[in-house]
């Protein structure tokens, strides 16, 4: 087997350092750990402008894949048809320019503060469907960079001899793989995890810089410096201060949170936790100045619990742990995935600690439900704060089903839904129909003012009892029992 990245040229001392074969096969898994890093962090940042349903997944796999697609085809043609015009030009390049532009988009194509403005923009010029402006983003920020990057693989099949094809193209596509791998699991169980999203995002982009100085001549070049400035662009938009001088506090593989001062409730020490680009909490020491559905929890239903006992409540969805807040007899079990809320929550938001009638748990409302033994005279499930990142795995039958079993006898659900109050679209009377298939009879009340000619979303809060069953019957001048019902 042969191979020469530029026969007659110079190496860096790096690449003379660096054996050659093992240089080629580096760069093709940093072609895939950059590939499917870049993908995962797409999804996960469009959480917070067009959430994470299936088929907004789908548009970002497909801007992923089908420019690759086009990238192993083309990338398979392109030297040839340069040597065939007579253009004088080195492999390595082709791979470097194709590293700096692929930087120079997703640079700004998987900075948080860069999407921000961009979806801002997008809703102020009226393209308000998600679909729509998923595909915008990926037509902008992904289809270019993975295209010349699935290129990588193709261009380096030209170093080798065509005899040693299939023992070659076995061991590019291993090394491929690798990177995927890398990409995957690196990005969504170890950097986002450890590090957060955003630096998850600098070191992309700094193995991209690591990708053109092995392929440079020369440490010091045109090339290298370009990296350089990407590379110190890119930190300047994720560095933990500047997310910081946005108000984001954590920025993980679950959500962004951000803490804003209420402004206008100084005196009050009020704050908002966000989650996701939507509230999700807000203290503050004067409990009217609370948000409406938790003044109506707080009032109608904590309030009411037995007095002669203490009873157990178990939240979903943790937040800012503002439901219950000032409650210290009951006891209280939040359930989150987010495990940075707690911290977060008592050190910013709060800042003091939870009472000892409180703890928190950072799990999958699921897995818990599956797992817990315990019986809970109360249960708040508060999952629902933004209508574009609801939890899929929590609007069926069968996790209804989990939270009723998890009652006591007389025990009480509540939930806080955000939904039409005149059924005007699928998602509110789909999970109308689901809590009341689960649960029978339940009261639905819309809690913000409205109109039955309004068309929009609403706190409605969900109330059922575990000794309501679902029951069909009703009342037809055939058959009226409603004198023996009463």
């Amino acid at each position: 087997m042969t191979y020469s990245l530029s026969p007659n040229k110079p190496q860096n001392k790096f690449s003379q350092s660096f054996n050659l074969y093992n240089m080629c096969l580096l760069a093709i898994i940093i072609e895939g750990y950059v590939v499917l890093a870049s993908e995962i962090i797409a999804i996960r940042l469009l959480i917070s402008f067009v959430g994470s349903d299936t088929p907004i997944v789908a548009i970002i796999i497909s801007a992923v894949l089908l420019p690759m697609a086009f990238g192993y085809y083309n990338g398979g043609q392109l030297y040839k048809k340069l040597s065939k015009k007579n253009v004088t030009v080195q492999i390595r390049d082709i791979l470097i320019r194709n590293a700096i532009i692929a930087s120079f988009f997703l640079c700004f194509g998987l900075s948080y503060i860069v999407i921000e403005s961009f979806f801002n923009q997008l809703g102020k010029i009226g393209i308000d469907s998600r679909i729509m402006q998923a595909s915008i983003y990926s037509i902008i920020f992904l289809i270019t960079p993975v295209y010349l990057l699935a290129q990588t693989t193709p261009l380096i099949s030209n170093y080798f001899k065509k005899h040693n094809l299939s023992q070659t193209a076995g061991k590019m596509l291993f090394s491929s793989t690798v990177g995927s791998f890398l990409g995957a699991i690196l990005t969504s169980l170890l950097l986002m995890h450890f590090i957060g999203v955003n630096n998850t995002v600098i070191a992309t982009i700094l193995s991209l810089s690591i990708l053109v100085i092995i392929l440079s001549r020369n440490i010091i070049s045109y090339n290298s410096l370009t990296m350089l400035l990407i590379s110190v662009l890119v930190i300047a938009l994720n560095n933990n201060y500047t997310m910081r001088s946005f108000g984001i506090v954590s920025n993980n593989q679950y959500s962004t949170i951000e803490i804003k001062e209420v402004q206008k409730e100084k005196e009050f020490d009020s704050r908002i936790l966000r989650i996701n680009n939507s509230n999700s909490s807000k203290f503050t020491t004067n409990p009217k100045k609370q948000f409406t559905y938790v003044k109506f929890i707080e009032k109608f239903i904590i309030s009411k619990l037995p007095k002669n006992k203490v009873s157990n409540v178990l939240v979903i969805g943790a937040g800012g742990f503002s439901i219950g807040q000032n409650d210290k007899k009951n006891n209280y079990t939040y359930i989150d995935i987010d495990q940075s809320l707690l911290e977060v929550s008592e050190e910013l938001l709060m800042k003091q600690k939870l009472s000892d009638n409180k703890k928190f748990v950072a799990q999958p409302a699921r897995a818990f439900l599956n797992n817990d033994k315990e019986k809970y005279d109360l249960i708040i499930l508060d999952a629902y704060s933004h209508i574009l990142s609801i939890p899929a795995q929590l609007v069926t039958h069968e996790y209804f089903e989990g939270v009723k079993n998890r009652l006591n006898k007389n025990g009480v659900m509540v939930a806080n839904i955000i939904a039409k109050h005149n059924f005007s679209d699928e998602w509110s009377i789909k999970i109308d129909n689901t809590i009341r298939n689960v649960f029978g009879s339940v009261n639905r009340l819309p809690l913000h003012k409205w109109s039955p000619w309004e068309n929009k979303d609403s706190n409605i809060i969900y109330i059922s009892y575990n000794a309501s069953k679902p029951n069909q019957k009703i009342y037809t001048d055939n058959k009226n029992s409603h004198f023996l019902d009463r």
